[in-house]
């Protein structure tokens, strides 16, 4: 799927400038949408790190397979 299907440049430029982002796709939970608006924001300063952003899915996968042991945690280790 195109994101911003329909905006011109010159438009789009004005709408993420005004604090605009895509919608949570319809896949991603509310945890990973975070870390995408996260990802968008203005201020590179803000942005989380690739470390940061790893230990964050980390956490999320760690979280959703708990039952299946699929990723040690910190605690195994």
């Amino acid at each position: 799927q195109v994101p911003y299907l329909g905006f011109i440049v010159e438009e789009l430029v004005g709408h993420l400038k005004a604090g605009n982002r895509l919608s949570r796709p319809e896949a991603a939970d509310e945890k990973i949408y975070e870390i995408m608006l996260d990802c968008w924001k203005e201020d590179p300063e803000e942005r989380p790190t690739f470390e940061a952003i790893t230990s964050r899915l980390h956490v999320i996968l760690e979280d959703a397979t708990k039952s299946y042991n699929y990723v040690e945690s910190k605690e195994d280790e």
